[in-house]
């Protein structure tokens, strides 16, 4: 019961996030979503690895994707808007490195899911860093 209303919550939550209509706040409500969630995580193993452990490190992913399409919806190119994109990429590193030392706290039946979520936080990063050390386009 209190599991399925856990869920209900972070459903509601990531809706709020995806209301919001100005896509750069919406590109940083998106993070703090994922920094609540790896939070909520981190209690979820402490307090036994309940299901809600997976649920949260799988929506610390979810958005930190969110971001970056946030910030790809404005469309202009990141060299041009640098304020939003570089902002974004200190936050995700440091969302790495929280990652990863729950990757390295949590036992090998969970470790997985982290070092999947960690994955794709990664890849989220790495093109946030392609397109703000790009070259300007022509215009």
């Amino acid at each position: 019961m209190f599991s399925l209303l856990f869920i209900a919550a972070l459903a509601i939550d990531f809706e709020a996030v995806k209301a919001e209509p100005v896509l750069e706040k919406r590109a940083q409500r998106a993070l703090d979503f994922a920094q609540e969630r790896l939070t909520e995580a981190r209690k979820h193993y402490d307090a036994g690895g309940d299901p809600g452990f997976v649920r949260s490190v799988t929506l610390v992913a979810d958005g930190a994707e969110y971001c970056l399409s946030s910030l790809e919806a404005m469309g202009k190119h990141p060299s041009r808007n640098t304020r939003h994109y570089k902002a974004a990429e200190m936050r995700l590193r440091e969302l790495l490195r929280r990652l990863t030392t729950l990757r390295n706290d949590v036992n090998v039946d969970l470790r997985p899911q982290v070092v999947e979520a960690e994955n794709r936080v990664s890849r989220v990063h790495e093109k946030l860093l392609d397109g703000v050390m790009s070259r300007k386009p022509r215009s």
